[in-house]
C-alpha cells in the first residue's frame, strides 16, 4: 500500500514482533546496536517496558498496517547529574530506509522527549559510515560537524549538546595510538567474526 499515510505513533504491545525483527537484523546485520545476539520478543518486551514505566516515549512508524521502524528514548546514565538527559534510538525496516521515515520519528521523539522533560538528547550511532542515522541527527544540530570529543573514553567524535529538544551526534573515531580491539564496534566485528 504505497500511497498510504505514514503514521508516527505510541507503540503497542502487538508491535513487538515487528519491533523485534527490525532490531534483530540490525543486531544480526551490523555494528551499530553494541549487541552480538539479537535478543527475543521477550526482552523487547521487557526494555519497552521499561521506559514506558518512566514515562518515555517509545514510539513506531506505520504505514498501512505495516510497522516500519520505531523509535526510543532512554535514561543516558542513572547519576541525577544526567536526569535531564537521554539517548535516542532509532532503527528502520530495509525498505523504510532513505525514504525520510527515521528523521520524522526523531522529530516526534525530539518533541515527546522534551515534553518529558529532557534538556540534552544524545544520538550515540556506533557506525561511522550509517549515513542516514548521522544525517537525521546532523539536521538537529546547532553546532558545527564534526568536532573532536577529545575527553571521551571512547575517542567520539561529536557536535556540541543540543539544548531542550536537541540530539547530540556520537560516532567513533579514529584516534591515535589506539588498537582496533580496543573500540566497541571492532570489538563487536570481531566476537561476530569468530562465531
Amino acid at each position: 500500500m504505497p500511497d498510504a499515510a505514514l503514521l508516527i505513533r505510541p507503540s503497542r504491545e502487538a508491535d513487538l514482533g515487528a519491533i523485534s525483527r527490525i532490531y534483530g537484523h540490525a543486531v544480526a546485520h551490523g555494528t551499530g546496536t553494541f549487541e552480538i545476539e539479537p535478543p527475543g520478543q521477550a526482552e523487547m518486551v521487557r526494555r519497552r517496558a521499561d521506559l514506558l514505566a518512566l514515562g518515555l516515549p517509545w514510539l513506531v512508524a506505520e504505514r498501512g498496517a505495516a510497522v516500519l521502524g520505531y523509535a526510543c528514548a532512554g535514561v543516558f546514565r542513572p547519576r541525577p547529574a544526567y536526569r535531564h538527559c537521554v539517548e535516542d534510538s532509532i532503527y528502520l525496516d530495509a525498505s523504510a530506509r532513505g525514504h525520510g521515515v527515521g528523521r520524522l520519528l526523531l522529530a516526534e521523539l525530539l518533541a515527546r522527549c522534551e515534553a518529558w522533560g529532557a534538556r540534552q538528547v544524545l544520538a550515540v550511532i556506533g557506525d561511522s559510515a550509517n549515513a542516514g542515522s548521522i544525517g537525521a541527527a546532523r539536521r538537529y544540530s546547532e553546532a558545527p560537524y564534526p568536532q573532536r570529543c577529545r575527553n571521551s573514553s571512547m575517542a567520539a567524535t561529536a557536535s556540541s549538546l543540543f539544548p531542550l529538544a536537541r540530539a547530540r551526534l556520537v560516532t567513533p573515531s579514529r584516534a591515535k595510538n589506539r588498537r582496533p580491539s580496543a573500540s566497541p564496534v571492532s570489538a563487536v566485528s570481531a566476537c561476530r567474526s569468530a562465531r
